[in-house]
């Protein structure tokens, strides 16, 4: 068992730190608007005031988008499935496309129209009064909360899995998701959007450090890529074959449904929350880039432990890659505490960016149409108790030891089948509600099916898929770096 030391640790209690100072200068900055209107509440605490600039929008919207399933689920699927999860690091096309078409047009909306939630496009687009656009806020309303629980369950099952790494197995995994839910529903009721896009801009900076010391450390500790390709090779041939119909259908399932990926409501929310035009831009290019880049460097640290952690689980991939960089040298220990505690305090940033939305949402749109005249003091109470009970489910979730890479792909589901309600709504004044729901209806029913059904049917397409030939394998073994023989 790798000994993670005290360096950690203390970049954790920085962090923490951080977070609280983030918190209460927030909490500052948010005073001018806690004695006044709902909406006024609503757009200062989930908005950040529509006030998040270029640089603090784009940090926010990276840490936003690469958290727990970057540390977590990539490295494991890479570490079970091998080059296959690759298919990771193709997503920007369709996830930088989709957001070009959503992103101008949402945030000027946003403006004119004084949207105070990503869901008030389809009573302002739609007739209100029909029952057919009731029904349809309340399915995009479901098909946004559903993917949000799973996005904080992923969180929770990453932070667990680390936490547990660090300490060596003496934290189990539910104390952590307990001691998460501790920290986070406090700051999230204290601080709200802006104390977390605050943190955001810290954790972007270390977020972009972490993944180039990725590679940086293939090169110096694991002997470079072709060591590690050389190593994989020998220690798991099976992932050098040619990939079946199946798999490959995989990668093109996953890169046409991550076309929803900017359809969550916390990205939405950035959109609306950007202070100008400029700033929205800047950090729509940015998601066009940053995939390439976080997702690559997770996509070898799983490559990594499948060869030097063949037995560990999947999920512990990149807690043990890093312990080997604390174990290298002094130099790179300081660069493994901070890599390690980055990913903490990514996974903290995400998770209380989902909970914050989904506060959000559920407070808006399902708890306040139940009593329209709520008072703004009963409001912030309830959206806090709000933020509290989905942090323990989410948290309760996680125990269960889910598959990532699965419940990601239903996330995406539910997310693709949002989008034709915006983008038809937006750039088309033929659509109506009842056209918006019959497609939701159906759309979301469908790809739950399939989903479900890909298993069965994988004898079905492999009967169709001409044999794979594989690769051939050298009857001489590889002599590979001496640092990888020693982990293996």
């Amino acid at each position: 068992m790798t000994s993670y030391g005290a360096g950690v640790w203390i970049v954790l209690v920085v962090y923490l730190l951080a977070l609280g100072c983030a918190a209460f200068y927030a909490r500052w900055r948010n005073r001018p608007h806690t004695q006044t209107t709902r909406t006024a509440h609503v757009t200062q605490h989930y908005l950040a005031g529509k006030g998040m600039g270029r640089l603090v929008l784009t940090a926010s919207t990276l840490a936003s988008l690469f958290s727990g399933y970057t540390v977590a689920g990539i490295p494991a699927e890479a570490h079970a499935r091998g080059w296959f999860a690759f298919r990771w690091v193709g997503i920007p096309i369709s996830v930088g496309l989709s957001t070009a078409f959503l992103a101008p047009r949402l945030h000027w909306l946003g403006r004119e129209r004084k949207y105070t939630s990503c869901l008030d496009l389809i009573y302002d687009r739609y007739t209100a009064e029909l029952i057919s656009t009731r029904v349809l806020h309340f399915g995009v309303l479901v098909c946004m909360v559903v993917p949000l629980i799973i996005a904080s369950v992923a969180q929770f099952t990453a932070f667990g899995a680390t936490i547990e790494g660090l300490s060596g197995n003496a934290i189990p995994s539910w104390v952590a998701g307990l001691g998460l839910v501790a920290i986070l529903v406090p700051f999230e009721s204290f601080g709200g959007l802006l104390g977390v896009s605050l943190t955001d801009l810290v954790q972007a900076g270390i977020l972009v450090f972490g993944c180039v010391m990725t590679f940086v450390s293939l090169r110096e500790v694991f002997g470079g890529m072709s060591s590690v390709g050389l190593s994989v090779r020998i220690m798991r041939p099976e992932f050098t074959a040619t990939l079946p119909l199946l798999e490959s259908m995989e990668w093109l399932n996953l890169w046409i449904v991550s076309f929803g990926a900017p359809f969550m409501p916390h990205i939405l929310t950035r959109i609306l929350a950007a202070k100008d035009v400029s700033s929205m831009r800047i950090a729509t290019q940015s998601m066009f880039v940053a995939p390439f880049l976080v997702n690559g460097a997770a996509v070898l640290v799983g490559m990594v432990g499948s060869a030097l952690f063949a037995d560990a689980e999947g999920n512990e991939v990149y807690a043990l890659f890093v312990g080997k960089l604390l174990d290298y040298s002094s130099v790179y220990y300081v660069v493994g505490s901070l890599m390690l505690s980055a990913s903490v305090a990514a996974i903290m940033s995400t998770t209380d960016s989902m909970l914050i939305s989904l506060s959000h949402m559920v407070t808006l749109h399902l708890i306040v149409p139940l009593r329209p005249n709520m008072p703004t003091s009963t409001f912030k109470i309830v959206g806090g108790c709000t933020t509290a009970v989905t942090a323990v489910l989410c948290m309760l979730l996680s125990e269960l030891k889910w598959n990532l890479s699965s419940l990601i792909l239903f996330q995406y589901i539910c997310l693709i089948h949002c989008a034709p309600t915006y983008l038809f709504g937006m750039y088309s004044t033929q659509v109506t509600s009842l056209d918006m729901v019959g497609g939701l209806l159906v759309g979301v029913c469908s790809g739950v099916v399939m989903e479900v059904l890909a298993v069965p049917m994988a004898g079905v397409l492999s009967l169709l898929a001409p044999p794979s030939s594989g690769t051939h394998l050298p009857s001489q073994p590889f002599q590979y770096s001496s640092c990888l023989q020693a982990g293996c």
